[in-house]
C-alpha cells in the first residue's frame, strides 16, 4: 500500500506539471484571442466549445469507463489532446493560425476530458489507500492554487519573450512528462467482473442518475454546484480576462499579475473552490459503490457542467451588448454604478461581477442551510 501511495505522489506531481503546461496555454491563447479583435465573446466562445462536448456525450461516458481500461482511456485521451496542441503550434509557427482553429481544438479537447475525467477519478479511488483519500484531496486543492498563482505570471512573461509558440512548446514537454509516468509507472487495478458484466450506454446512464437521484445529499450538493457554476461563468471564470484587459489598455502582465495575485491569496471564489471539489470527491469515493463509480461520476460531471455553456454565451452577449453599452450612456443608474465601479472600457463588466457575486452569495447561504447537505457532514 505504501509503495502504491508514493507512486501515487509521482503521478500526481507529473500531472500537476502537466497541468501547469495546459494552464498556461489556455491563459496564452486568450491573450492571443483578445488581442485579434477585442471581444469577449470571443474569448468566451473558446469556454463554450471546450464544455459543449459535457452535453453531448458525458452522460454516457461513465458507462464506457466503467467497461474498459481506465490506463487506456487516459493514454489515449492525453495522446489526442497533445496532438491538438501540436496542430495549433504548427499552424501558430507558420502564421495560420485563426480563433476557429481554437474553437475546434478546443472541442476535440472538451471531448477527450469527457472521457478522461471519470477514468482519472475513478483510477484514484482505485490506486490511493481509502485512508489516504482525504491526504489526497488535500494535495489536490495545494496543486490547485499554486497552478492558479503560477500560470498567469509565467505565461504572460513567456508570451511577452516569445510569444504562443514557446508556452506552445513548454505545455507538450509537460504532456510527455505526465504520459510516461502514467504510461510506465502506475498500474490500475482492473475489475474483471465489472467488465463482464457490461451495460449499453443508455443504461449505464440511468444507473448513475437513480444512484445520485435515491441519494438526496449527493444530488443537492450536485445541483448547488451546477447553479454555481452557471454564475462563476457569467463572469468570473470567462470575462475576468477580458475585463481587466479592457481596463488595462490590453497590457497582459497586469492581467497575469492579477491572476497570480487572486490564486496566492484566494480572492474572491479562487480559494475555496479546490477544497469544495476536493469534499464533494471525498464523499462520493466513500459513498458509492467502485463498480458504478465511472458511471457515478460521468453523470455528476454531466449535470454539474450542462449550465456552463449557456452561462458563457449569456455572459458574452450581456458583456457586448447590454452592460458595456449601458454603462457607456448617462443617466442616473450608470451614474451611480460609476462610482461603485469606476468608468470606461470594462466597467459593464465589473457590473456584472457584482451582481454574479451578490447572488452567488446569497445562493450559497440558502443551500447551506439544507438539511441534506449537513446530514452529509
Amino acid at each position: 500500500m505504501k509503495q502504491n501511495f508514493n507512486k501515487y505522489i509521482i503521478f500526481w506531481l507529473s500531472q500537476s506539471i502537466s497541468q501547469l503546461g495546459s494552464a498556461m496555454t489556455s491563459f496564452a491563447l486568450i491573450l492571443w484571442a483578445y488581442t485579434q479583435n477585442g471581444s469577449a465573446m470571443t474569448v468566451l466562445l473558446m469556454s463554450f466549445f471546450n464544455f459543449v462536448p459535457y452535453i453531448i456525450v458525458s452522460l454516457f461516458a461513465g458507462t464506457f469507463v466503467d467497461n474498459h481500461s481506465k490506463k487506456i482511456v487516459m493514454l489515449v485521451s492525453d495522446i489526442i489532446a497533445a496532438v491538438c496542441s501540436v496542430a495549433v503550434l504548427v499552424l501558430s509557427i507558420g502564421n495560420g493560425l485563426q480563433i476557429y482553429h481554437i474553437y475546434m481544438v478546443n472541442f476535440v479537447i472538451g471531448f477527450m476530458n469527457v472521457f478522461q475525467g471519470p477514468a482519472s477519478a475513478v483510477a484514484v479511488g482505485k490506486i490511493v489507500p481509502k485512508e489516504k483519500l482525504a491526504q489526497v484531496s488535500g494535495m489536490n486543492s495545494f496543486s490547485g492554487n499554486l497552478i492558479a498563482f503560477m500560470s498567469p505570471v509565467l505565461a504572460a512573461s513567456l508570451f511577452a519573450l516569445g510569444g504562443l509558440k514557446i508556452i506552445l512548446f513548454i505545455d507538450l514537454t509537460s504532456f510527455l512528462v505526465a504520459f510516461f509516468v502514467l504510461l510506465l509507472l502506475i498500474a490500475i487495478p482492473e475489475n474483471i467482473q465489472e467488465k463482464a458484466a457490461k451495460q449499453s450506454m443508455f443504461e449505464g446512464c440511468s444507473e448513475g442518475y437513480r444512484y445520485l437521484k435515491n441519494n438526496r445529499g449527493i444530488f443537492t450538493i450536485i445541483i448547488t454546484m451546477a447553479l454555481l457554476n452557471f454564475f462563476s461563468r457569467l463572469t468570473y471564470e470567462n470575462i475576468l480576462s477580458p475585463m481587466i484587459l479592457a481596463r488595462s489598455g490590453n497590457d497582459s502582465f497586469a492581467l497575469g499579475l492579477v491572476n497570480a495575485l487572486m490564486g496566492l491569496g484566494g480572492f474572491a471564489a479562487s480559494f475555496p473552490i479546490p477544497f469544495i471539489n476536493a469534499g464533494q470527491n471525498v464523499i462520493l469515493y466513500q459513498r458509492v459503490p467502485e463498480q458504478i463509480q465511472g458511471r457515478v461520476f460521468a453523470v455528476r460531471n454531466a449535470i454539474q457542467f450542462s449550465p456552463i455553456p449557456l452561462g458563457i454565451l449569456l455572459g458574452g452577449f450581456l458583456v457586448d451588448y447590454v452592460f458595456e453599452p449601458f454603462m457607456a450612456m448617462e443617466n442616473g443608474v450608470s451614474s451611480f454604478l460609476h462610482i461603485l465601479v469606476g468608468q470606461g472600457a470594462g466597467s459593464g463588466m465589473a457590473v456584472m461581477f457584482l451582481c454574479t457575486g451578490v447572488l452567488g452569495s446569497l445562493f450559497s447561504l440558502v443551500s447551506y442551510r439544507k438539511k441534506e447537505l449537513r446530514e452529509l457532514g
